[in-house]
């Protein structure tokens, strides 16, 4: 038979089911879902094979979550008199037009589809995965574990839909199950063993251990070959839009570039515009693609084998010069509606998918509907939840996870959650019912998806807005309907999204409760708004990354939130569905007059207070901790830059406050409010190794109390004398105060000058107010309360010292007057990051003998700890002392190894290498390499590049210059195989440690130049934005030069203590 016969019989087969099916219209409202799926992949298969990929397209939508669109569709058709349901509630109701099985609509089908997709969002993406239509399947009998080809759709939305960027769709082989491991004749199959493995029972401890272990790590793999053994080059197809717009027009271009010397050689091969729209996504998804899949799916769009290769050479070497920067790249939003077979594959922990934001939601219909329902409040793709203090929440219910009710019960206590709910007790069904109705946010706790709590008949029956998250085994998992092998499957999800919820977070299989109490923790602590704690406090270990970034947009959260996990099932199982959403806080929570701002200083003030108060001079001050002190006015104050995330997640405050006088004048000490009062600390200090005798806050006044650290600063027309270069000429500027916020302004000189003095009874009710103030898990009664507040403070102070040098911050004045009881950095006066690598770079001129250089912080540091232990020896007994000395030595020994396991890390590694460190530091030492941007520029460079650095970007080939570059690298590899860390987990590891902004001296001086000519404070304010998120590229950094060599004037700058 010929093709024309072939396309004839196709185009008769097609009337004759198109007009089946419209009868079926005709003659009822609801569809039989089983049918018309059917009905609808064998008439997409066969426009499939007459080439008219839209209108194949436009079936294989049609044949998603039928069942569920019937649901929605039987909840559009209520009568006047059930509005409400039977607990009085207004019921959840849909407009018919997106789930409506209209003739019309039918029989357009291509433009039925274009209209969809252009009402949503332009940042979202859907991405659909649609087995072939089998011809041996009947509407009553299928298999989930069955393997056929697979059509992936990717379906553009809104403004990016147009002839360049339309939908296209790739139908994939069925799997080759040569290698299946275990009998098994599918991946599904696989999945599925690996499943039931994970929840194994009734075996011996030790058997279920290894069949979990064994199961976690096939699955691991198994989703490795979804891609390398399934999807391969069409994997390209899954990857979502670039937010990087520039970047997202470079691959234009570069597309546009190949198309204008495409020619279609024969009818046979495929269309222009779908060559052009493939094209587009080969070049996006490059960098993660290799080079057998780009000339594969190269060859399978051009054909011609000459175009194919010109093609091919000009994609890899876009590769090469783009492949870090897509990398890092962020994405826009996926939204992934999925055949129900391929319901249990984690398709979120593909390579491709990753890092990104991704959702599933049912079908088409559903991601239309939920857009329309919600559009009001979505903004760039995202519906913004502002009522976040509306949460309500149920946790063990069953009265078994007491772990569990612990944990969280603290967590919400220590977050400030202004939520309701319940904790280890089962609430009517009538409360859960209305509580979700009336709030935002549903956490769960417990067992399953909590159906024994809840009638859900009457759920999908109530109109609801809530986000549920529902931290329980299998909570997001879905199972067949019916009897007789229905092939659609159902979920609690699916009810919740039929109420109205925008979106559902939950656990596709079985997990385990530690794992997921820290998921739990790790996720909300992320995205809610307000300010994060330290999780790992409340879980009892260190699991959670503390300087991981809070993530207002939920998807975005569900990946840092499972790097928390070891487990790789445990991980994989968090999943969302629904539409992007993200929290923000709600302005009218905020305080919006100054007035309303009030200080509690009673805490402080329970201690002895200065009776003097007339403060102007220095003075001894006896049997006191603080002093009342007045600021100095000042002559004209402006407000030149502030942080706006302080503002208002700390000190709770609308940003409008700082645009009014009264604010600018109470910050800059011009006047005090009523609740305030200004208070100086006396303390002392070991300056530069010798005791320094009595110190205290002159500068610095405190104003009241808050929480947590950052600020504002204010200039006036006030001048102060600086001598810029340290050569003995100062010159006169103008006067600037900074606000700084902190948990704690206590230091090591608060103890030393009370022991020095013999105030016994006030250092005791110093220590006593630090423990229950700032430790709260050290027992006040316990007789060795000293000692461990001792070893709190030494294990904080180690590592917050690990993390300075780590990143080459130099503290410049390290005495001990300057030294947290939190171990926090406070007191910083003339810092400085390292810019060439020098062991001895100081960053203070006052420092003639190096003392507190980048090497001796170490040695300092512990000096300091000492003092401490000194100044707390008049409260500890002689035992006492003596385990307090062992701690520190303890501390010491393990500095060292920690440093390098620290840096070993900032290489990507996942061990200590102790003998590749100190290679690299000798490497630096001798090239002068510029210390932040170096491990910057290897984070973003592969390491076959590495391996040729005159390619490379100028910090790394610097270091390359080195006679041992050679060496370094060949050891770097063996250590990265060793440890079993790929290139990709490298520079994903890297890029998380390493930043590629810091405060250098130049770009500061700068700043000041620029405000000191016309009061320009534009400079100020881009370095508080650039330096708040400095792991994360931004063009107007990347304008200004902030990666960029210091300029060879800054070398001259020089910082003193009375900088």
């Amino acid at each position: 038979m010929c093709d024309s016969e072939l396309d004839l019989e196709c185009e008769e087969y097609i009337a004759s089911s198109k007009k089946t099916v419209l009868n079926m219209m005709s003659s009822q409202t609801l569809m039989n879902g089983p049918v018309y799926l059917r009905y609808n992949r064998m008439l997409a298969s066969l426009y499939l094979q007459l080439g008219k990929d839209y209108e194949a397209i436009f079936h294989l939508s049609e044949s998603h979550a039928v069942t569920l669109r019937n649901s929605a569709l039987k909840m559009s058709i209520v009568n006047k008199d059930e509005q409400k349901n039977s607990n009085n509630l207004p019921r959840s109701l849909w407009s018919r037009d997106y789930f409506s099985f209209c003739s019309l609509k039918f029989q357009n089908g291509p433009a039925e589809l274009r209209d969809q997709l252009k009402i949503l969002p332009s940042e979202w993406t859907l991405v659909q995965l649609t087995f072939e239509y089998d011809e041996h399947e009947t509407s009553f009998k299928t298999s989930d574990t069955k393997m056929l080809p697979l059509h992936v759709t990717r379906l553009p939305c809104g403004k990016m839909l147009s002839k360049k960027r339309m939908p296209v769709t790739v139908t994939v082989p069925e799997m080759d199950n040569s290698n299946a491991a275990d009998g098994c004749t599918s991946i599904l199959e696989q999945v599925h063993q690996c499943i039931r493995d994970n929840h194994t029972a009734g075996a011996s401890v030790q058997e279920k251990r290894s069949k979990r272990a064994n199961a976690d790590q096939r699955l691991k793999q198994i989703v490795g070959e979804v891609i390398t053994s399934w999807l391969k080059e069409w994997s390209c197809l899954l990857i979502g839009r670039l937010m990087d717009s520039r970047l997202e027009q470079s691959i234009v271009n570069e597309v546009d570039r190949l198309m204008q010397n495409y020619k279609r050689s024969d009818e046979n091969v495929m269309d222009v515009e779908k060559v052009r729209n493939i094209l587009y996504q080969i070049v996006d998804c490059c960098a993660h693609s290799s080079e057998s899949y780009i000339s594969s799916a190269v060859e399978y769009c051009v054909g011609n084998k000459s175009m194919s290769s010109s093609f091919i050479e000009s994609i890899l070497n876009f590769k090469k010069t783009h492949t870090t920067a897509l990398m890092r790249a962020a994405r826009h939003p996926v939204l992934l509606i999925l055949d129900d077979r391929l319901e249990c594959i984690p398709w979120e922990m593909t390579s491709v998918l990753l890092k990104h934001p991704v959702s599933r939601v049912p079908s088409l219909h559903f991601a239309c509907a939920l857009f329309e329902k919600h559009r009001d409040k979505i903004v760039n793709g995202v519906m913004l939840v502002d009522e976040t203090k509306s949460g309500f929440y149920i946790i063990n219910p069953d009265k078994d996870l007491v772990s569990t009710e612990k944990s969280v019960n603290d967590f919400i206590k220590k977050r400030k959650l202004e939520w309701l709910g319940v904790a280890g007790q089962k609430p009517s069904h009538q409360e859960v019912i209305r509580s979700l109705h009336e709030n935002k946010v549903f956490l769960y706790c417990g067992h399953g998806n909590g159906c024994h709590i809840l009638n859900f008949n009457d759920l999908e029956k109530t109109h609801l807005t809530v986000i549920p998250m529902l931290f329980g085994c299998s909570s997001a998992s879905k199972k067949r309907i019916g009897e007789g092998g229905l092939p659609e499957l159902w979920g609690v999800s699916d009810q919740y999204l039929l109420a109205g919820s925008p979106c559902f977070f939950g656990m596709l299989w079985s997990v385990f409760n530690t794992p997921t109490n820290v998921l739990t923790l790790a996720f909300l602590n992320m995205c809610l708004p307000g300010t994060p704690i330290n999780v790992n406090e409340v879980i009892g270990q260190e699991v959670i990354d503390e300087y991981t970034k809070q993530e207002p947009e939920l998807l975005r959260a569900l990946r840092p939130t499972k790097s928390a996990i070891e487990r790789f099932m445990n991980a994989a199982a968090f999943i969302a569905r629904g539409i992007p959403v993200a929290f923000r806080y709600t302005t009218t929570q905020l305080i919006k007059d100054l007035k309303e701002w009030e200080f509690s200083p009673s805490k402080l003030l329970r201690f002895p207070l200065d009776p003097i108060e007339q403060n102007f001079v220095r003075r001894n001050v006896k049997t006191a901790v603080f002093s009342r002190v007045d600021p100095t006015p000042l002559n004209n104050p402006r407000l030149i830059s502030f942080s706006e995330n302080v503002i208002t997640n700390i000190l709770n405050m609308h940003v409008d406050v700082t645009k009014t006088k009264e604010f600018v004048e109470f910050i800059a000490g011009n006047n005090v409010l009523k609740s305030s009062v200004p208070i100086a600390h006396r303390y002392g200090g070991h300056q530069f190794g010798y005791w320094a005798m009595q110190l205290g806050d002159g500068r610095a006044i405190l104003l009241g109390e808050y929480i947590n650290r950052a600020g504002a600063i204010i200039v006036s027309d006030d001048l102060v004398m600086r001598d810029l270069l340290y050569d003995g000429h100062p010159i006169m500027e103008k006067t600037s105060v900074v606000l700084r916020i902190a948990q704690s302004w206590f230091r090591f000189g608060s103890f030393e000058i009370l022991a020095k003095t013999n105030e016994t009874n006030i250092l005791r009710d110093l220590v006593n107010f630090i423990i229950k103030e700032h430790y709260p898990d050290i027992n006040p009664d316990n007789e060795d309360k000293v000692v461990e507040l001792f070893s709190h403070i030494c294990r904080l102070t180690t590592d917050l010292l690990i993390h300075w040098q780590t990143i080459g911050f130099v503290h410049g004045v390290l005495n001990t007057d300057n030294m947290s009881v939190l171990g926090i950095t406070i007191d910083y006066g003339p810092f400085g990051f390292m810019e060439e690598f020098d062991p001895l770079y100081k960053s203070n001129e006052s420092d003639h003998d190096r003392r507190y250089c980048y090497t001796k912080q170490v040695e300092i540091v512990m000096w300091n700890l000492m003092k401490l232990l000194q100044a707390l020896t008049p409260l500890l007994t002689e035992t006492q002392s003596s385990q307090a000395f062992k701690i520190l030595e303890t501390e010491a020994k393990n500095l060292y190894p920690k440093l390098n396991e620290s840096f070993s890390q900032k290489l990507g590694l996942k061990n200590r290498h102790d003998e590749l460190i100190e290679l690299l530091f000798e490497m630096m030492e001798g090239t002068r390499t510029d210390f932040t941007m170096l491990f910057r520029q290897m984070s973003e460079t592969p390491m076959e590049q590495l391996r040729q650095p005159k390619t490379c970007n100028w910090a790394v080939h610097k270091l390359a210059t080195h006679s041992n570059y050679q060496k370094f690298y060949k050891e770097y590899s063996e250590k990265l195989e060793s440890d079993g860390v790929t290139d990709e987990e490298r520079m994903n590891k890297m890029r998380k440690r390493n930043p590629r902004y810091v405060l250098r001296n130049w770009m500061a001086q700068e700043a000041i130049e620029i405000a000191d000519k016309n009061d320009d404070f534009t400079e100020v304010n881009r370095l508080l934005r650039v330096l708040s998120k400095p792991f994360e590229e931004q063009a107007e950094a990347e304008e200004r030069g902030y990666a960029q060599p210091p300029p060879n004037w800054s070398k001259r700058l020089k910082l003193s203590c009375s900088s």
